[in-house]
């Protein structure tokens, strides 16, 4: 099972209350086939609590992209920064780095989307592992050892910004439950194809009592 370039903490799980074990324990099986994933559950039941233990059990860095009502394709991919030159210049985001790097690639919050937004922008990238960009192109790592093999140096791809998607790249979203309709209906069909669901589900006074006496404690022995 591929996992990120950290020292594995196995004992993460044992830091989270029932309920959201048993989430992890989900996402955990969903890694293990290989799939990427969307976490769904209401505010404030933990859920990047769950994601925090799942990246430091395996190892993972995490690398989050906060997602916003007016979010637009480029700005899920790209970031805006300014040089010492005072001009603008576009650089890869998290999501990208996060490809290129073997890392995981948490997208919080994608309800706020527009509809339709996140498969038109990284569905190709999800399901194949591909995507065209402006300056160049990710493909998937199969692919890109292959044009090694074909005569292609590193170099030449390098040059042409060809760059490889990592094996142990994973993306997880997270989302607030969706409605039939309204502004909180985000939920469409291509979503489906390219997510495995896992409900975040709701923690009970007594699992935020242990939540709360455990987080004590850890700060008690720091």
């Amino acid at each position: 099972v591929p996992c990120g370039p950290l020292w594995l903490d196995c004992a993460a799980a044992s830091k989270l209350p029932g309920p959201q074990g048993h989430t992890l324990a989900q996402l955990l099986q969903g890694h293990c086939a290989m799939q990427d994933m969307m976490l769904v559950g209401e505010r404030g039941v933990g859920k990047t609590h769950v994601l925090r233990a799942f990246a430091q059990m395996l190892g993972y860095r995490m690398q989050t992209i906060f997602c916003f009502k007016d979010m637009s394709a480029r700005e899920l991919l790209v970031q805006r920064s300014i040089r010492a030159d005072g001009n603008t210049e576009w650089r890869w985001g998290p999501l990208l780095r996060a490809a290129v790097n073997g890392d995981l690639a948490i997208l919080d919050g994608i309800h706020r989307l527009p509809c339709g937004l996140l498969a038109a922008a990284v569905g190709r990238l999800i399901s194949d592992r591909a995507l065209d960009l402006p300056d160049g192109k990710l493909v998937p790592h199969e692919h890109y050892y292959s044009m090694l093999c074909s005569g292609h140096t590193e170099a030449e791809l390098r040059a042409a910004n060809v760059r490889p998607v990592h094996p142990a790249f994973r993306v997880i979203c997270t989302a607030e439950p969706p409605e039939k309709q309204g502004p909180s209906a985000w939920l469409v069909d291509e979503h489906l194809a390219l997510f495995l669901f896992v409900e975040a589900r709701p923690l009970s006074d007594a699992d935020h009592g242990e939540m709360l006496r455990r987080s004590l404690l850890e700060r008690s022995l720091e």
